[in-house]
Parts: structure tokens; C-alpha cells; sequence
């Protein structure tokens, strides 16, 4: 076991929140949501990360992001979670030409008296942000000069993404959750605490992790004083390293659906692509992509934005209802991750400010690893 890395204050001071959006958020890519979601020419979708909401716009064939603000007051481009508008300020009419550049004003002499001065209008844009496409997924990025992708995720990460290919029917489900969004990205990563908080639900779709479980017996340990263990020596790691792939063994059924999708993931696991900082990608059998995104709002809460996605169909067929089905079983799983999360977060807001023991286990390599990153890069300590 090793000294833990991780400091309290990190999931429950406001400085630290401030940091993460500055030196996280704010210069690293993030996932925004899944391609197939916009359909026809403008549809889009939005996403918040610190209150700074983003628009995902389809205008003119090209996949367009841009901040929800309008150069004139701050009023709203779009009003709604998703939807099908042009990129016209819902507050004075302001029109935006490919969610960027100022092209159209409606009364314009009243906002320009000098009918010669018209035209400078056009200076004032939206703010357009970088977009990539990878597979199924849509990154954007907020920085002014973005790092190439590339140098944040790792060939086989992008590889994968690539592979998964095409989806089609995208729902998603939003709610709040009342703890650092951190928790949850830790939580995704430690395989060991789906024998203890889903017993009966995640851990009974795994047969290999079943196993494990019945075939390791409790170790009884003697009591001893307060020994310190070793600390984590490592120094941060590349970026790259924060984002990987895990797949288990699935106990699955066949589907009455399987011979009208076309599947491009593996058939018999469930697969993980961690995309640091925030999303969790998961195939499930290669029938749908599941997209959870741990979207913060401040220290102690953040948005919890769930997307379920068909792979690409053979033939077409209305798949809603399944989705539905799908999303309702996997908030239950949620549901059992927050009963315990919640009460870590209150643990944490409990020690802000004092020094405090904690260990982690071995196995937590790569949370190390990611909390020695976060450290060192994004703290400064």
C-alpha cells in the first residue's frame, strides 16, 4: 500500500475548482458529445463545463462550437439543451454566418447612427471554438492555440475511437450530482469497487470478475500501530498515459435487434476508453456506446450527462424504447455509485484545511498517477 496522494481540499475547496477550469478545462480537448446527434443541417446540442456553456452546431455540413454568448449584452444564441435553430441571438436578433463572424443586424441603424460605420459591426463574432471529430465522437477544445490531439490521447485511444465507427439513435439523460466530479472519474477508473457497491447489478454481468471475487477469501490481518507506508515516487506522467483502455468479459444474451446493427467493437466485452480529464466511453457488446461525461459546475457538485448511442444500423428500426430501457437500468448503477460518493464528498468538506492519513492500494497505479498529474500540472504542488 502507499501514502495516499491525494490532498482533501481538491474535492472540496473553490481555489482548487478555479484551477481545474483555468489549467484543465479550459487547454485540455473534451469530449462534447456524440456525432450522430446532429442529424440534419442546424441541429445542435449544448455543454457547460464551470457554467461556461458551449454550442455544438451543425451549420452547412460542418460540425461548428462556439460559447452561448453574444457579443452584444451576453444574450443566448440557443435557449435549449437541443434543438434546430440558425445562430441568431434569441435576445436582439443579432445573426452569426457559420457561428462566427457578425453578418446580419435587424434595425441596424439603431444599434450604428453613423450608417457609414455599419459595416464595423461585422468585427464582433462569436468566439469560435476548435472542434475535432473522432469516430462516433465530437472533441472540442477552448484554448486559443489548442495542443494537437494527438499529444493528449494516445494512438491506441484514437485507434479505438476510430474503429468503434458510425452510431445512430443518441439519447441522453442529464442530472445533478452533488459531489466533486473527480470522485466519479476515480470511481470509473477503480475496478475494485464494483464487488462492494454492485454486488447484484454490474458485478453479475462479469463472470470473470465474479469469479475473482468467490475465489478470494478474506485475509485476516493482525492489528498493528500506525505504520507509514511508502509513497507514490513517480513524477507526473505524460498526459497521455491518463487516458487508456480496459475490457472484461460480458455475460451477455443475443438481442432481438443484433442482425440490424453493424457492429464494430467486440461482441462478448465490455470495453472502457477513459478520456482524461472527464468521459468515460464504454461499448457494450458492440450494441451501443455509452458516453458518461462528469461535467463540473463547482467544487462539491457537478452535471452528470449520460449518452446512449446505437452503433449503426443494418436496417432501420425504433430503438427509443430500448435506449430508454438501457438508461433507467444504468442510472440505478449510478444511483449505487452516489450513495457512496456523496458520502466521501462530505468526508472531504469535513477535512478542508486540516492534515489528514489516507491510504490507497496498490492497484490504484493509474489514479496515482492521475492525482500526481493533477498535482503537479494543474496545482502547482
Amino acid at each position: 500500500m502507499k501514502e495516499a496522494v491525494f490532498d482533501p481540499d481538491w474535492y472540496a475547496d473553490e481555489r482548487y475548482a478555479r484551477l481545474e477550469q483555468s489549467r484543465l478545462f479550459e487547454k485540455l480537448w473534451l469530449t462534447a458529445g456524440f456525432l450522430s446527434a446532429l442529424k440534419k443541417d442546424g441541429d445542435y446540442f449544448t455543454v457547460a463545463f464551470f457554467g461556461r456553456e458551449v454550442v455544438i452546431h451543425l451549420l452547412n455540413g460542418t460540425v461548428r462550437a462556439y460559447f452561448n454568448l453574444c457579443p452584444h449584452r451576453g444574450g443566448a444564441i440557443v435557449t435549449d439543451i437541443a434543438g434546430n435553430t440558425r445562430p441568431v441571438c434569441k435576445y436582439h436578433g443579432w445573426a452569426f454566418r457559420e457561428g462566427a463572424a457578425l453578418t446580419g443586424l435587424r434595425m441596424a441603424h439603431e444599434f450604428e447612427h453613423d450608417p457609414q460605420r455599419v459595416d464595423d459591426a461585422c468585427g464582433r463574432g462569436l468566439t469560435p471554438l476548435a472542434v475535432k471529430v473522432v469516430g462516433p465522437v465530437i472533441f472540442i477544445n477552448m484554448d486559443e492555440a489548442p495542443l494537437p490531439i494527438e499529444a493528449q490521447f494516445p494512438p491506441e485511444v484514437l485507434a479505438r475511437l476510430e474503429r468503434a465507427g458510425k452510431t445512430s439513435t443518441v439519447l441522453h439523460a442529464d442530472f445533478d450530482a452533488h459531489y466533486n466530479w473527480k470522485l466519479n472519474m476515480e470511481n470509473v477508473k477503480d475496478y475494485m469497487h464494483i464487488y462492494f457497491v454492485h454486488p447484484s447489478t454490474f458485478l453479475d454481468v462479469l463472470p470473470v470478475a465474479d469469479a475473482s471475487l468467490e475465489a478470494d477469501p478474506v485475509t485476516r490481518v493482525k492489528a498493528s500501530g500506525r505504520e507509514r507506508f511508502a509513497r507514490f515516487e513517480e513524477g507526473a506522467p505524460d498526459v497521455r498515459q491518463l487516458s487508456y483502455l480496459v475490457k472484461g468479459l460480458l455475460r451477455t444474451e443475443r438481442q432481438w435487434y443484433d442482425d440490424k446493427i453493424k457492429r464494430k467493437l467486440s461482441a462478448y466485452h465490455y470495453e472502457n476508453i477513459f478520456l482524461f480529464p472527464n468521459t468515460n466511453f464504454c461499448s457494450v457488446a458492440g450494441r451501443y456506446y455509452m458516453m458518461q461525461q462528469y461535467l463540473p459546475v463547482d467544487a462539491g457538485r457537478f452535471r452528470y450527462r449520460v449518452n446512449l448511442a446505437l452503433v449503426e444500423m443494418r436496417e432501420k428500426f425504433d430503438v427509443v424504447p430500448t435506449l430508454l430501457s438501457i438508461a433507467r437500468a444504468e442510472r440505478y448503477v449510478i444511483d449505487e455509485d452516489s450513495v457512496v460518493l456523496e458520502r466521501v464528498q462530505r468526508g472531504m468538506a469535513s477535512l478542508r484545511g486540516r492534515r489528514w492519513r489516507f491510504t490507497q492500494g496498490d492497484y490504484e497505479v493509474n489514479l496515482m498517477r492521475q492525482m500526481t498529474w493533477l498535482k503537479e500540472r494543474v496545482y502547482g504542488e
